[in-house]
């Protein structure tokens, strides 16, 4: 027997048997597969910080990334890796649903990371970027293409902390601290989320079965915080 790791997502499973000289040995399918619903949401962030997410304790309601299926309350486990710990596999990445990656270096990882980010990406995965002002680094990466969007350098703008306060139902203060974004034009297949005075802060991708969220700013930025 071979043990087989799969994404919580699938529903169906292909096997095929193919021998070194006579080729393909046998294939079959399987379809309907049992999924538990009451598997732990798997979020992983890469870098040192946990970005508050350990503050999560469960999910209800609403559809969740990668498992559609799911309306009931979910565990939150969070986990964060340094780049080095990434896995050079897309099929490593199978038991995440949800990858936050805060100001994206790409150059830190080995071309075979990147290949298994992306694969998990297009295979389903969902992935969350949220970029500063060193968005340079991904945009000159074989990564770039996963946003949706093109990137370009912005500035401080207070009207996107309304914004994304607002979003995060937080009330701002009545002159609120200007937060630096990035400038993003999204591409035809992408969908702008959240859109201030100065253009997209939210925009939606999804590339081959996944999903790709780009934020314009940095999530732990200071003009953020209470």
């Amino acid at each position: 027997s071979i043990p087989v790791q799969m994404p919580a997502y699938a529903r169906s499973l292909q096997v095929v048997a193919q021998g070194p000289r006579r080729g393909v040995l046998g294939e079959h399918g399987f379809d309907g597969l049992a999924v538990g619903s009451a598997d732990a949401l798997h979020a992983v962030t890469i870098g040192e910080s946990p970005l508050g997410l350990t503050l999560l304790r469960d999910i209800a309601g609403l559809p969740i990334p990668g498992h559609n299926d799911c309306t009931e309350v979910r565990a939150v486990r969070v986990e964060s890796l340094l780049p080095a710990a990434l896995p050079d596999a897309w099929f490593g990445w199978s038991s995440v649903d949800l990858v936050v990656w805060r100001r994206p270096d790409p150059s830190a990882l080995t071309p075979e990371q990147q290949a298994a980010l992306r694969g998990w990406v297009l295979a389903g995965g969902t992935l969350v970027v949220s970029l500063g002002d060193d968005w340079r680094i991904l945009d000159a990466s074989p990564l770039r293409d996963l946003l949706g969007v093109d990137l370009a350098p912005g500035g401080p703008s207070s009207s996107a902390t309304e914004a994304v306060l607002l979003v995060a139902r937080q009330s701002a203060a009545e002159a609120p601290p200007a937060l630096p974004i990035v400038s993003m034009r999204p591409q035809p297949r992408a969908v702008p989320r959240v859109v201030g005075l100065d253009g997209p802060l939210v925009v939606d991708h999804r590339p081959g079965a996944g999903r790709v969220v780009t934020l314009a700013f940095d999530l732990e930025a200071g003009e953020l915080r209470g």
